[in-house]
């Protein structure tokens, strides 16, 4: 399924480089620019269940394939970006209190990312769009049990999915041919919710009560030749989700290498 995913990414983004060079061709004023990064992260949960922090957090670190296709007509623009990972991220935990206790957790996150925004000075932009993000988390928790002396394993899925709208600001300084920086931030409104598939209790679904996130980036771009250009950049994401008996805080840290094609 992974490798079906990865070629699917790359199908896309061979066409939206067909695309652009098609729109580029007619002259229509229209500026096409599809890239693709790499982007390297760490994640963490911190979760609450019913007014205590459990004593044990996830800290995966992965990467991910991130390809955009972004379009732009005079002060108006769009991009859509497809973050979705390429590397699976392992976490155990041991415990010996109140008894022998092991758990061995993999963990995933997909992003895709629709944005629409207005340049009101060339310096000075406002954006607005629709994230969908989705956590899986694969667990196997074993306990040890005394009377068979034998580990018992109970096999879990948990998935943590929040969709919803986000706003935000972004500007931009470029320094005469050599560069640009850019600096962005942004607030989410999200509707969360939480899916568990185990052996035991079968498929349960709970809504969130409420959800937000918001992030911050940092990006420096500069050229390769006329029409590519590099980028590095570093964005830091937040989300929290709050259930009837369960509060999940998810912070998203991250690196990003890439390339941009202009058209």
């Amino acid at each position: 399924m992974r490798n079906f995913t990865k070629g699917l990414i790359l199908s896309l983004f061979i066409l939206a480089n067909g695309i652009a060079i098609a729109i580029a061709a007619e002259d229509t004023g229209l500026t096409v620019v599809p890239g693709i990064d790499f982007g390297f992260k760490h994640s963490t949960q911190y979760i609450v269940m019913n007014g205590s922090p459990l004593p044990y957090t996830n800290n995966p670190n992965y990467i991910t394939l991130i390809p955009s296709l972004s379009i732009s007509y005079g002060k108006l623009y769009g991009a859509i970006s497809l973050d979705t990972p390429i590397t699976e991220s392992h976490t155990t935990y041991n415990s010996q209190s109140p008894q022998s206790f092991y758990s061995d957790r993999a963990y995933l996150r997909q992003e895709t990312l629709l944005t629409l925004g207005y340049r009101l000075i060339p310096a000075l932009s406002i954006f607005t769009g629709y994230m969908n993000g989705e956590t899986k988390v694969r667990q196997v928790d074993y306990n040890y049990d005394v009377p068979s002396t034998t580990w018992k394993p109970d096999p879990r899925e948990i998935n943590f999915t929040g969709t919803g709208y986000f706003a935000g600001l972004s500007t931009n300084y470029n320094f005469e041919g050599k560069g640009t920086i850019a600096l962005s931030a942004a607030y989410a409104n999200l509707q969360g919710s939480q899916t568990s598939i185990s052996g035991l209790q079968g498929e349960t679904t709970v809504k969130s009560q409420n959800a937000s996130g918001y992030s911050t980036s940092l990006s420096w771009s500069g050229p390769m030749s006329e029409s590519v250009f590099y980028q590095i950049g570093y964005r830091y994401a937040k989300y929290t989700y709050n259930f009837s008996n369960l509060t999940i805080e998810e912070p998203v840290r991250g690196w990003t290498f890439g390339l941009r094609k202009y058209f």
